[in-house]
């Protein structure tokens, strides 16, 4: 393959279908996508050599700044927080959801994986979480047992390995405990309540009401 051809190719990845230019992390990406394909192909000898090899090519520069405006304070995350528990049905489930990915930094996967046994939470002070896997929507059709969900390791980390996640939020144990004593066996608290797991339901009403909590 020309490298004048890679080239183009390159640059068309780091492009949208209207032309405009694509978020750098999006170009990354899909030039590594890019790159495991060519790898494939000189697998099975269509090339002698990845022809990226031979391709200068800039990559766009990566913006890791947040904009503090668009990141709620403490204060703020704390009034959201008992909204959402205030709410009828998911209420207090999507309150722990959501405070556990605040107070412990956890992807949304981990949080759906998350069981009371794994938890140390002690009255007040620090708490830690020993996280193992997380839950992931994949679809019936792409599983083994037909199941929506599946179970995966931690993300970027070996199959059996798990992560301590600290917990500065008291509110997690507490919370724990009202959903069990209602009645909720299952060790996924936010679960339970007719919506797919891992999906939040985000409904007008709800939006309002929160919008409103003074």
């Amino acid at each position: 393959m020309e490298p004048d051809v890679v080239r183009r190719a390159l640059d068309a990845l780091g492009r949208k279908i209207d032309g405009e230019s694509a978020a750098a992390k999006t170009a990354l990406r899909k030039r590594s996508a890019f790159s495991e394909v060519l790898g494939t192909a000189v697998d099975k000898g269509y090339f002698a050599e990845n022809p990226l090899a031979r391709v200068k090519w800039q990559a766009p520069g990566v913006s890791e700044e947040v904009d503090p405006a668009c990141v709620p304070n403490p204060t703020q995350v704390a009034r959201l927080l008992t909204a959402v528990g205030r709410l009828q049905g998911r209420g207090p489930h999507l309150e722990a959801f959501f405070g556990c990915m605040y107070y412990a930094a956890m992807r949304p996967a981990e949080v759906i994986h998350l069981q009371i046994s794994q938890c140390h939470l002690p009255k007040s002070g620090w708490g830690m979480l020993n996280l193992s896997g997380g839950v992931v929507t994949a679809g019936k059709e792409w599983t083994d047992d037909g199941a929506v969900h599946e179970v995966h390791s931690l993300k970027r980390r070996a199959v059996k390995a798990t992560r301590m996640a600290r917990n500065c939020w008291s509110g997690l144990g507490y919370r724990w405990d009202e959903l069990e004593e209602g009645g909720i066996s299952t060790p996924l608290p936010w679960e339970g309540s007719g919506a797919p797991r891992g999906r939040p339901t985000r409904g007008k009403p709800q939006v309002r009401r929160l919008l409103s909590c003074p």
